[in-house]
């Protein structure tokens, strides 16, 4: 499974309303500051499916994606303007080896009245607005724990 299709699950698992799919078109209300971002994602996790990710205070993130095949650790900050970006990188078995590839992406959150967020891509500093995704209320603590450790051993990562 290469990392662009596994990028690709994970963004479609979390998928509630895409615009360019569904022609829905959500209020999204205020963006939100960097400082409610912090306080909406920070020591939470985000449950997407049967997987889900991870945002650790000291500004790591883990995750797992859903099918519990692939997994990716990386680090969240703000690199533009209440942008958020995660660099990660993805492993997976390719052919019965460990592989990794690279992963960045940026969002806008636009943190919700009852407790979910919409997200917008970023793309060098500039709103991409080609896709807008509901992202549910985030959970505290680290959900998948148990999954990703065990994952990250049979992964040899």
């Amino acid at each position: 499974m290469t990392f662009l299709f596994s990028r690709t699950v994970l963004i479609v698992s979390a998928t509630i309303c895409a615009l360019a799919i569904t022609g829905c078109s959500p209020n999204l209300g205020a963006e939100a500051t960097r400082a409610e971002t912090i306080e909406f994602l920070s020591g939470n996790s985000v449950i997407i499916g049967d997987g889900g990710i991870y945002y650790s205070p000291d500004g790591s993130t883990k995750a797992v994606f859903p099918g519990g095949k692939n997994l990716s650790i990386g680090r969240w900050s703000f690199e533009f303007e209440n942008v958020l970006c995660i660099n990660e990188r993805v492993y997976y078995l390719e052919d019965g080896k460990t592989v990794s590839d690279p992963g960045r992406y940026c969002v806008h959150y636009f943190i919700q009245p009852d407790g979910t967020a919409f997200t917008e891509e970023v793309f060098d500093g500039k709103v991409a607005g080609s896709r807008v995704l509901l992202v549910p209320a985030p959970v505290l603590g680290f959900v998948h724990e148990a999954k990703f450790n065990a994952l990250r051993r049979s992964l040899g990562v």
